[in-house]
């Protein structure tokens, strides 16, 4: 009887190691879940910028599909938002050392039609750069995916050229891609930064509808309906 219940538990550990080495194989010869926005979440933890050697609060809201990340205040070295609502993307600064103010009050951009929809669709597209472990206050099991915005004549074309327009790294949770440990900004859209880069390092996760609130400064900025991906731009 004993050796029976031995020889049953030898089997299972068995069925175990092969479920576990047929999942390795998987994912190592194919690419994990991609990066993907949920559409109700709130995300708090830091916006670092190294260069300037700036570190300040940071949240990333969801709300129905509506987006918004604020980073810093009015008491901290940066302030800005980026928003989609309503389908267009806004980027709207306050603060900006050395730069804003004194610039005109007025502060926002519209820059097209974005939804999460696309951006979400734009990050499927994303590159996986591999397995990691964050070692921030805890450590974190991650995968590291790359994103660019490219120039090309049309999307299927496999030679595009790569220009530091926009580029992003995404280091999601292994278990689980809608939750975003870091995420790395870089490319001529963070042209206030010296070295082009910056960090968002999220601490606290919630699965609620986030708090969106736009800018009255905002108001009546998107008079086109051109999407933020124009022609001959595409994700990759």
């Amino acid at each position: 009887m004993r050796l029976k219940n031995i020889l049953s538990l030898f089997i299972v550990m068995l069925m175990v190691g092969l479920l576990i080495s047929c999942e390795s194989s998987t994912k190592a010869n194919g690419s994990p879940p991609k990066p993907q926005f949920p559409e109700n979440f709130k995300w708090e933890g830091r916006w670092i910028v190294k260069d300037l050697g700036i570190d300040v609060s940071f949240s990333w809201h969801g709300n129905n599909g509506d987006l918004q990340m604020t980073a810093g205040g009015e008491d901290e070295a940066i302030h800005f938002t980026n928003l989609i609502y309503d389908g267009y993307l806004y980027t709207y600064t306050l603060k900006w050392p050395g730069v804003i103010p004194p610039l005109e009050d007025n502060n926002c951009l519209c820059l097209g039609k974005l939804t999460r929809e696309v951006l979400n669709e734009c990050l499927t597209n994303s590159r996986y750069a591999g397995a990691e472990v964050l070692l921030e206050e805890e450590e974190h099991y991650v995968d590291h995916f790359r994103i660019s915005v490219v120039l090309g004549e049309d999307e299927s074309i496999p030679h595009a050229i790569r220009a530091p327009i926009m580029e992003g790294d995404f280091y999601v949770d292994q278990e689980d891609s809608t939750r975003m440990w870091k995420v790395l900004h870089y490319g001529f859209q963070n042209l206030l930064d010296p070295a082009l880069d910056e960090w968002a390092v999220m601490q606290k996760f919630e699965n609620t509808p986030g708090e969106i609130n736009f800018p009255t400064e905002c108001e009546d900025k998107c008079t086109e309906n051109e999407s933020v991906f124009k022609v001959d731009i595409f994700c990759r």
